[in-house]
């Protein structure tokens, strides 16, 4: 008998070496967290398996259903799910770059090559049709990080509410039916939804008290505040592809100028870019371009469905950004089918910088190596708390690419096959609102790549100046081509914009199409004759515009680039023409 438990005892650690051997041989790629780059290797089963791995605590698919919160405890004390610096995050610093030169060439002053990159608040993932981006996005609120202001605006509010409740005492807890009640007497501080609590009550104190012990407690508070958007976190940023591809191969800007239809711009085309704009596009006759005369045929809302996000998707096949929860699984598959594709920067593929086992496969661990990937666009953004127009946007890059970079703009660059810009919209807002702390976005490409690289100003209409420029700027692209464009010849362009306020606002505010232009700017400092001229209120008055004879025209522009600008304007005024 002891010499049968002796054999048992060597069969099981002989078992137990064999198992220990076999997982050093997998190294750090476990069979549930890896997946393979090469998808048609999977089995139908291996397949499925992945697809609903995880699937407790996916993200919803359907933002309306306002049941559909982040879960407890996965958002906020997951380590995966919080940006993986050791450092706080820095000031917004001036531009690696000197802002008046187009070339891309660092300024006087610079770092030297080797200097580690600042620390950013967050990332954002951007896939493209050239391959894929990390950017990082720094957010200020009257210079405090957005994340410190999040957080310290929810502990406030929790504690505005006991102060009003009469609750000196701190352990004493808030229950649900007077905090429902205090918030839907003030719609001015919890938003416009806030009115409709009374008769909902019932169900939202079920909804959100999760250990239905009817008392308030942080983390639930913080669901109940945030309910409106289906997320309770500082920032939240989707995506859409709908405009992949088809904002060229569909343009209508590029079938207006190919005049033929054989889907190529020649050199004869090219000179005639300018005619063709304006005679196939401008419906109001006013020799400007408005993003909705360049979409589809009136009636149509292309330019706006896609922004008003019926169903997010945060696989990773879209812009998303990477803080609060992410489904690290699913975002494996599909990074890891990117790693052999080109990259805007090929030098800083985000995806081959964390295969770190260079075995071709992306796990779940390795995905989240992400989060400490340095990205090599930064966007700033300040906010300032009492003005909602000086809020300030700057989109900067690193050193490292800075060869292969223009700026366009503060808030545009142009990379080697593709343009990015951003935007904000800030909301005026009560001082204790608590949509003050929230950052909402999309990023996509934009409906139309040929608009957006003669958009260059960014402002999503075409000056009578933009397109006069459209014929000698499309000709050199012929020339330096070689022959007849394509639709893509032309770069593609994304758009990543944020917004700032109360989100029953925030379909007509995320619209790319939104109502005219107002007619007269109130911060237009031009003579009243100058603004009388500029008609179409593109901030030239161009030759077409101008009343007098056409000699003084010419005159009085002294750059001869055909258009009467504010300087010149000023001349006129000042007597110095």
């Amino acid at each position: 008998m002891r010499l049968g438990r002796f054999q048992l005892f060597l069969f099981v650690v002989t078992l137990s070496c064999a198992a220990a051997c076999f997982g050093c041989r997998r190294g750090a790629t476990s069979s549930t967290a890896s997946v393979e780059t090469k998808p048609k290797e999977h089995t139908a089963g291996e397949l499925a398996a992945e697809a609903t791995d995880e699937s407790d605590s996916a993200e919803m698919e359907n933002p309306s259903d306002l049941g559909s919160q982040d879960e407890p405890g996965t958002e906020h004390d997951s380590p995966k799910s919080k940006e993986m610096s050791s450092t706080a995050p820095a000031e917004i610093a001036p531009s690696t770059v000197n802002p008046e030169d187009n070339s891309g060439e660092l300024a006087a002053g610079d770092e030297p090559d080797d200097a580690a990159p600042d620390p950013v608040d967050f990332r954002i993932w951007v896939p493209t049709t050239s391959g894929p981006l990390l950017v990082g996005l720094n957010l200020r609120i009257g210079g405090q990080p957005l994340r410190e202001r999040f957080e310290s605006t929810i502990a406030q509010s929790l504690q505005t509410v006991r102060k009003e409740l009469n609750l000196d005492d701190q352990k004493t807890p808030v229950t649900w039916k007077a905090a429902v009640q205090h918030a839907s007497q003030r719609p001015n501080i919890f938003g416009q939804s806030a009115a409709q609590l009374t008769g909902m009550q019932t169900g939202l104190i079920k909804q959100h008290d999760r250990n239905a012990n009817k008392m308030v407690e942080e983390d639930e508070w913080r669901s109940f505040l945030f309910r409106d958007v289906g997320f309770a976190e500082s920032i939240r940023l989707f995506g859409t592809d709908v405009f992949r591809y088809a904002n060229r191969s569909d343009s209508r800007l590029f079938n207006a100028l190919d005049r033929d239809g054989d889907r190529g711009i020649d050199e004869q085309e090219a000179a005639l870019a300018t005619e063709s704009l304006l005679r196939t596009l401008d419906r109001n006759v006013d020799a400007c371009l408005e993003l909705s005369e360049c979409l589809t045929d009136t009636g149509s809302d292309r330019g706006n469905d896609p922004w008003r996000l019926r169903r997010p998707n945060r696989q990773g096949n879209v812009v998303m950004d990477l803080a609060g929860y992410v489904n690290w699984s699913n975002l494996a598959y599909t990074v890891g089918g990117m790693q052999k594709r080109p990259s805007p920067f090929e030098s800083f593929h985000p995806v081959r910088q964390i295969d770190e086992d260079s075995d071709q496969w992306i796990s779940e661990d390795e995905v989240a190596k992400l989060l400490e990937v340095d990205p090599t666009l930064v966007l700033h953004v300040e906010l300032d708390d009492s003005d909602p127009s000086a809020a300030q946007v700057r989109l900067d890059f690193t050193e490292a690419v800075g060869a292969e970079v223009e700026r366009v703009n503060s808030s545009t660059l142009q990379l080697p096959s593709l343009s990015i810009s951003a935007t904000i919209d800030d909301q005026s807002l009560n001082s204790d609102s608590i949509w003050r702390v929230q950052i909402r976005g999309r990023g996509a490409e934009h409906p139309d790549a040929l608009f957006a690289w003669l958009d260059a100003d960014g402002d999503t209409r075409l000056s009578t100046r933009e397109i006069d420029a459209a014929a000698p700027r499309v000709s050199r692209l012929v020339r330096k081509r070689g022959g007849p464009l394509q639709a893509t010849d032309f770069p593609d362009a994304i758009l990543i914009r944020l917004l700032r306020g109360d989100p029953a606002q925030d379909e007509g505010r995320f619209a790319l199409i939104g109502p005219p232009p107002i007619p007269v700017e109130p911060d237009d400092a031009r003579p009243a004759w100058a603004i009388a001229l500029d008609t179409n209120r593109d901030g030239d008055i161009s030759q077409n515009e101008f009343l007098g004879p056409i000699a003084t025209f010419r005159r009085l522009d002294q750059n001869a680039d055909g258009f009467l600008d504010d300087t010149e304007v000023s001349a006129v005024t000042s007597g110095k023409e």
